[in-house]
C-alpha cells in the first residue's frame, strides 16, 4: 500500500519511490513522529535510533544524506523533548520533524544499498 506524505508546499511525497530495503524502516520513523503524544518521548527517541542505526547499515552514506539525516534526527528530538516537558501536543515541532523527514525522503531516493 503506498504512503503518501503532505510535504511543505503541497507536494506529496511517496515512500514507495525508495529502494524497498528502506521503505519499512522510513515508514516506521515516520509513524511514530506522527501518532507520538504526551509523555512519548522516549518511545519517540529509540525508534529514531534504531531507524538511523538501521539506514546507516543498509545503505552508502553520502555527506549530503548524513546532513539530512542528522537534521531529521535532532527535529524529532526536539519533538520528543517537548513530548516530554509540556501539557499540549507540540504540533508546531511536529510539523518540523515531518518536514525533516521529507527532506529526509526525497535524499533517499538516490541511495545506494550497502554491499554486504
Amino acid at each position: 500500500m503506498p504512503i503518501n506524505l503532505q510535504a511543505p508546499m503541497g507536494r506529496t511525497v511517496d515512500l514507495d519511490s525508495l529502494p524497498p530495503q528502506i521503505v519499512p524502516v522510513v515508514r516506521s520513523w515516520v509513524a511514530a513522529v506522527e501518532a507520538a503524544s504526551r509523555r512519548m518521548g522516549d518511545e519517540l527517541r529509540v525508534t529514531a535510533e534504531d531507524a538511523i542505526a538501521s539506514l546507516r547499515g543498509r545503505i552508502v552514506m553520502t555527506a549530503p544524506l548524513e546532513a539530512t539525516l542528522i537534521k531529521s534526527n535532532l527535529a524529532t528530538l526536539v519533538l520528543a523533548n517537548k513530548l516530554d516537558r509540556r501539557a499540549t501536543l507540540p504540533s508546531k515541532e511536529r510539523t518540523e520533524a515531518l518536514t525533516a523527514l521529507n527532506a529526509l525522503i526525497v535524499e533517499l531516493r538516490n541511495a545506494k544499498p550497502k554491499e554486504r
